[in-house]
């Protein structure tokens, strides 16, 4: 079991702020054409490496300098292996500086959108116009783009067992969610609000789905339903975004008038949490803690249960997307303007996973691995030694 990050309030919540922003390494790309920006632009991964992390490739570097399993004490800055401790592995990414480096799993799609990863393989939503899919490829990039199947600009999506659950526009003012199998297949239609409509995220407990639409509404819906079987949860709200469900309870957060609510997953009344009042887009919750993204004010915040809000990183521009990694207690964030950040949940330090790319915009994590999207590609990065 994940350890409760309410635990960690009590030591810094009240006005504490970041303290320092570390560099994941000292190169920057620099490119004429955005869409082709990131600190790796190099071939798809082929190396084999899997999600096994530093533990299936520990001891790994080069033998005979005194380091432990045989690691190549003075090749800690470049090997991918070992890269800036012994042990720890880039998964198929180059190691620059001590740090391993993002590099691109999926290349040549439309507009990435959001990211899911499960039991082996990640998931992502492609807006290109004309062309939108619901993709998939393996952790690695070996299996390539699999297309699950074609969507008119698919938005928010999330993963239940066998299930991809995604929203996406139905033209016309018309907006929907839907369902598909992992494997890919005919999609089934779950819900459709009244037009006009744009269904924009989507959480799940693994039972239910969630929805938001920018038209006011938030939704639930069964996995297995269908034929248009949802409940309204809340209506009348000011452009609702990003969603999260945590223990029975939905949250949200509106960027119209920068509110974050909840209401319980089964229905029922609908609660303000926090008020900041700023343009809110992504939430992510575990174990009664909550952290948002408020581009208004150009920073990332945490609530943990009854304690007031907290910053924890200002001066971003454009702060996105977010998903909280409870073993680590940090959150991950994409900056539209394009960085991708590891932000610790005890204020203190907020470290660039990557950085030069063309609007990074949804973002997810395994045990070993951040994964995020970009107006071209999928890209897989390490998460640093702890």
């Amino acid at each position: 079991m994940r350890r409760a990050l309410a635990e960690l309030a009590g030591a810094f919540f009240g006005a504490g702020v970041l303290v320092a922003v570390v560099a994941s390494s000292g190169c920057e790309a620099s490119c004429e054409d955005k869409r082709d920006c990131g600190p790796y632009d190099g071939p798809l991964a082929t190396s084999g490496t899997d999600a096994g992390g530093s533990s299936s490739q520990g001891g790994g570097g080069s033998a005979g300098s005194g380091g432990a399993g045989g690691c190549d004490m003075s090749a800690l800055q470049t090997d991918p292996l070992n890269c800036g401790v012994c042990g720890h592995s880039c998964l198929g990414g180059l190691c620059t500086a001590g740090k391993c480096q993002p590099f691109a799993i999926a290349d040549g799609i439309g507009i990435g959108g959001d990211i899911a990863v499960s039991d082996g393989f990640v998931y992502w939503t492609d807006q290109a116009v004309g062309s939108g899919a619901v993709d998939r490829t393996t952790l690695d990039g070996a299996l390539g783009v699999e297309e699950l199947t074609n969507a008119l600009t698919p938005n928010g999506l999330a993963v239940a067992g066998n299930s991809v659950v995604y929203a996406h526009s139905l033209g016309e003012g018309a907006a929907a969610v839907s369902r598909v199998a992992t494997t890919g297949g005919q999609p089934t239609r779950l819900a459709e609000p009244s037009t006009p409509s744009s269904t924009w995220a989507v959480a799940t407990d693994g039972t239910v789905a969630v929805f938001t639409d920018l038209f006011g509404t938030v939704g639930r819906t069964a996995i297995t339903g269908s034929n248009n079987t949802f409940t309204t949860l809340a209506s009348g709200e000011d452009e609702p975004r990003g969603v999260a469900i945590d223990n029975g309870i939905v949250y949200f957060v509106t960027s119209g008038n920068g509110l974050v609510r909840s209401v319980p997953v089964s229905g029922g009344a609908v609660s303000t949490v926090a008020s900041p009042g700023g343009a809110l887009f992504g939430i992510d919750a575990v174990d009664g803690t909550l952290v948002w993204t408020d581009q208004t004010s150009g920073s990332v915040v945490i609530k943990s249960g009854a304690l007031p809000p907290t910053t924890l990183a200002t001066g971003l521009t454009n702060p996105f997307d977010v998903t909280i990694d409870a073993q680590r207690n940090v959150a991950y964030v994409t900056e539209l303007a394009g960085r991708v950040l590891q932000v610790a949940l005890n204020g203190g330090e907020v470290t660039v996973l990557g950085q030069g790319f063309a609007e990074p915009y949804g973002v997810a994590s395994d045990a070993t691995a951040v994964y995020f999207t970009t107006d071209s590609r999928v890209w897989r990065v390490a998460k640093p030694p702890q």
